[in-house]
């Protein structure tokens, strides 16, 4: 009891005001120091990546990141194991490993801090990966430090941005104050429309519009035993979808009965079904909620096909541009289905989904996971079978200005 009480304390501490105002005085004085010694030549473009290890999402951001921005990289990382540099660009990208640059009391941070301010001294940019972890809804600590590191960087004279992110309704009050902070100082880009007026309504009146870092992403690789028995369905006349069960909704509640029922729909309107893991780590994990769902479904034999590896981001791309459907909890593959013009349902959740859906025009595709979900899953999936073509088209149209936005997000870093 006495432990429980020691850890709750501490979690509040770091999210608090207080410890906002720790952090972001100390780093700033230590930027501050560094800026009065002459720099040497600035030639990197500097990234902070999102946590990665296991989560397809957050490989595909980093990839993105390395085919849009052009010489020397360096990427930030907490672990260097954690995240995979393409081969073929492998001799352009340095990896550091900063382990508390984003975690820890404020007093622990400092010896990682004065190494990530040694790395902005040679930077030319800086950016940092926003997604879904700049509000504090997930984690206050990791924004607030976030937040704390493009002061840092803009202290030093280095241009910064926060690549396309979303924006909580339900923001923690010192992730607000810090990007209040750097209202119309560095490039803040809001990754959906919803993002954008809940920013500006929050204070951040300098956010500009963007889409999703990985609509720029290119690469496309093939999964063979995936990709043949998917030409093997194909060949019998069969349609495919892709459904994925997100292990974090899966922590907030049990929808295995929902997810049956959607199964079972696809399996009697003439679908073979793929279910993909997203994200296969502790904490969050997709694959023990799949395997569930897996044995739950053992009555539908062969029309069925588990996938129990963690693909590659070019792999999922590869897949997603073979199938009719996507039914997804995990908004980074709800992005490359869409990038392939499939038609997707999400559960969304945090309220960072509805936003993507309204740039292609198919809000009612963004359904809340909760009780009953699937009966309004199968009544979607029910109007895509009478008017098969509406959805595809409304993607494909929305498409061109989605992925020019997109690469908005690298304007300058060439």
């Amino acid at each position: 009891m006495g432990e429980n009480l020691i850890r709750k304390i501490v979690r509040t501490l770091r999210a608090s005001y207080i410890n906002f105002e720790i952090v972001w005085r100390l780093d700033a004085l230590l930027a501050l120091l560094a800026s009065m010694r002459p720099s040497p030549e600035r030639d990197h473009h500097v990234l902070l990546a999102a946590t990665g290890g296991g989560n397809i999402g957050d490989q595909a951001m980093l990839e993105s990141f390395i085919q849009n921005a052009d010489g020397p990289l360096t990427i930030i990382t907490s672990d260097s194991n954690s995240l995979a540099i393409p081969e073929e660009h492998a001799n352009r990208v340095a990896v550091h490993e900063i382990k508390r640059l984003v975690s820890g009391l404020p007093v622990l941070r400092l010896s990682d801090t004065r190494r990530f301010i040694k790395v902005l001294r040679r930077a030319k940019s800086y950016s940092v990966v926003g997604a879904d972890i700049m509000d504090g809804v997930y984690s206050p600590e990791q924004s607030i430090a976030r937040i704390s590191s493009i002061n840092c960087a803009l202290t030093m004279g280095v241009n910064s941005r926060i690549l396309g992110f979303s924006w909580s309704p339900n923001a923690v009050r010192s992730a607000k104050a810090g990007m209040r902070r750097l209202n119309n100082r560095a490039q803040i880009f809001a990754r959906d429309p919803e993002s954008l007026s809940r920013l500006k309504a929050d204070g951040v009146t300098g956010s500009q519009p963007v889409s999703d870092t990985v609509f720029s992403f290119g690469t496309l690789e093939s999964s063979p035993h995936i990709d043949q028995w998917v030409g093997t369905q194909k060949s019998k006349g069969r349609k495919v979808a892709i459904f994925n069960a997100s292990g974090l909704i899966s922590r907030r509640i049990d929808l295995s009965q929902d997810y049956h029922e959607i199964i079972a729909f696809l399996v009697a309107s003439n679908y073979r079904v793929i279910l993909l893991p997203h994200v296969i780590r502790p904490g969050d994990d997709d694959s023990e909620a799949i395997r569930s769902l897996s044995a739950s479904c053992r009555g539908f034999g062969d029309a069925i096909y588990e996938v129990r590896e963690l693909l590659t981001p070019g792999q999922v791309k590869g897949l997603v541009s073979q199938v009719d459907l996507v039914v997804t909890g995990r908004m980074h593959l709800a992005v490359l289905a869409l990038t392939a013009a499939v038609p997707t349902i999400t559960f969304g959740t945090q309220g960072k989904v509805e936003g993507l859906y309204k740039l292609v025009n198919l809000e009612k595709f963004c359904i809340s996971p909760e009780r009953h979900v699937g009966k309004k899953a199968i009544e979607i999936i029910r109007s895509l079978e009478k008017e098969p073509g509406i959805a595809r088209d409304s993607i494909a149209k929305a498409l061109p200005g989605i992925i020019s936005s997109s690469k908005h997000n690298f304007v300058g870093l060439s």
